[in-house]
C-alpha cells in the first residue's frame, strides 16, 4: 500500500495556484465585446479589425463635423449682421418719418441735414455688409452656403444669401431735395426691413438645423472613439492576465522545485 505523500502548507498553496492558473490557460481566449459580454476570440475573428474599422468611420465622421463647424459659424456671423442691418434700417425709418411728421406740422425740412444722416446710414449698412464674410463666404452679399451632413454630399442643406448693400437694397442717394424723396426714402427703408427680417428669421432656422445635426455628429464620433477605446482596453486587460498567469506558474517552478522533497517533487511535477 502507497505511503503518503506529506506537503507543506505553502507548497499546497502553491499548487493550488498554479491549478487554478493551468484551468485558465486552458480556456479560449476571450474578449469583451462593447456590451461586456464576453466571447472567444476566434469565433470573431473579424473583431480584430473593429477598432480600425470605427476609428476610419470616426475620422470620416469627424472632417463632415468640421465642415458642419464651419457652416455654423458662417451663419452666425450672417445672423448677428443681419440683426444689426435691421436696427439700423429702424433707425433710419424713424428719423426719416419724424421729418416728414414736422413737416405735415407746419416745420421746415432741412435737406442737407436729412441727406447727411441719410449718407450716414448707407455707410454703416455697406460697413456691416462688408464685415459679415466668414472665410470669404458672405450671405449678405448673395452668396451660397452648402452644408454637408454625410460623406457621399448628397442632399446638402443649401443657404442661399442675399445682397443687402445699400445699392442691393435700393436705398439709391444720399442727397435728398424734396419731400417727395424723403417719402421714398421711408418707403424702401420699411421694405428693406422686412426683407432683412424674413432673412433674419430663414437664418435663425438653417443654424437651428445644422446645430441639431451637429450634434447628433458629435455624440456618434464619441460613441465610436469609446467603443475603439473599450476594444483596446479589454483586449490589453486580458492579455495581461494571461501574460501574469504565466509568469506566476514559471516562478512556482523555479522557487518550489528545488526545496521541495523527492516525494515533494513527485507530485508538483503532476502539474
Amino acid at each position: 500500500m502507497p505511503s503518503d505523500v506529506t506537503i507543506t502548507s505553502a507548497l499546497r498553496n502553491n499548487l493550488l495556484s498554479m491549478q487554478g492558473t493551468q484551468r485558465n490557460s486552458d480556456q479560449p481566449q476571450k474578449t469583451k465585446s462593447a456590451d461586456g459580454s464576453s466571447a472567444p476570440s476566434y469565433a470573431a475573428p473579424e473583431n480584430l479589425l473593429a477598432p480600425k474599422s470605427l476609428n476610419d468611420r470616426a475620422s470620416d465622421l469627424q472632417r463632415i463635423l468640421d465642415g458642419i463647424n464651419q457652416s455654423i459659424r458662417t451663419l452666425e456671423v450672417a445672423s448677428n449682421s443681419a440683426a444689426k442691418l435691421s436696427e439700423l434700417l429702424g433707425e433710419a425709418e424713424g428719423f426719416a418719418s419724424n421729418v416728414l411728421e414736422g413737416y405735415k406740422s407746419g416745420s421746415d425740412i432741412d435737406f442737407s441735414l436729412f441727406s447727411r444722416e441719410a449718407g450716414g446710414v448707407l455707410t454703416k449698412i455697406d460697413q456691416i455688409i462688408s464685415e459679415s464674410s466668414y472665410k470669404g463666404t458672405n450671405l449678405l452679399k448673395g452668396d451660397i452656403l452648402k452644408t454637408n451632413f454625410s460623406d457621399t454630399a448628397r442632399r446638402p442643406l443649401t443657404t442661399e444669401g442675399a445682397d443687402f448693400s445699400s445699392q442691393g437694397l435700393s436705398l439709391g442717394g444720399a442727397n435728398v431735395s424734396s419731400v417727395s424723396e424723403v417719402e421714398v426714402f421711408v418707403d424702401v427703408v420699411r421694405g428693406a426691413q422686412l426683407a432683412v427680417n424674413d432673412f433674419s428669421q430663414s437664418l435663425k432656422a438653417d443654424l437651428s438645423l445644422v446645430q441639431t445635426r451637429r450634434d447628433f455628429t458629435q455624440e456618434t464620433v464619441s460613441t465610436l472613439t469609446a467603443g475603439t477605446d473599450d476594444l483596446v482596453v479589454a483586449d490589453q486587460s486580458e492579455e495581461a492576465a494571461n501574460l501574469l498567469a504565466l509568469r506566476t506558474r514559471q516562478d512556482l517552478t523555479a522557487s518550489d522545485l528545488p526545496l521541495a522533497s523527492d516525494a515533494q517533487s513527485s507530485v508538483f511535477k503532476l502539474f
